[in-house]
């Protein structure tokens, strides 16, 4: 699905949602508001975590990381008892040079297989970020992980 111009996403359902940001961009199509992908993300991470009691995901403004290769974004996860954990997201980009490297040598599938399935195994003889899942929407994929941030 290519968007050839402006779309409201007010009143589109999640999938729709997830899957603008990840299409080919036409240059006239004004860019998405970053609020909006930002939400966006929060409700699928909310809805992966969905076996937590959790309350909210919200978009943390601290912005870890914009690359070629991948997003990371910070997220406050809110417990139904008020407790707030921080994750971050890292998600896969598309449609540029290093992104296109990246897919030939099947970086995103195997870092994704990587913290899905191998990451369990190796814990305890290596240090590594926790990871609460894998979310693959419209050629995307992202990873739900654990803040290892000082003091957060």
């Amino acid at each position: 699905m290519i968007f050839d111009s402006y779309v409201s996403l007010e009143n589109l359902d999640i999938q729709t949602k997830f899957l603008i940001p990840m299409v080919a961009k036409n240059p006239s199509t004004p860019p998405l508001s970053p609020k909006t992908d930002y939400e966006f993300y929060a409700i699928a991470i909310k809805e992966k975590l969905c076996h937590l009691p959790i309350r909210s995901v919200e978009y943390s403004s601290d912005n870890l990381k914009t690359g070629y290769i991948c997003d990371i974004n910070a997220f406050h996860v809110v417990y139904n008892d008020g407790e707030v954990k921080n994750v971050v997201f890292k998600i896969s980009n598309m449609g540029n040079e290093l992104s296109k490297v990246a897919q030939c040598l099947d970086l995103y599938e195997k870092e994704s297989y990587f913290y899905a399935e191998l990451a369990a195994v190796v814990s305890n003889d290596i240090e590594i970020p926790k990871s609460f899942g894998v979310i693959r929407q419209a050629g995307r994929i992202g990873i739900i992980m654990e803040d290892l941030r000082c003091g957060i």
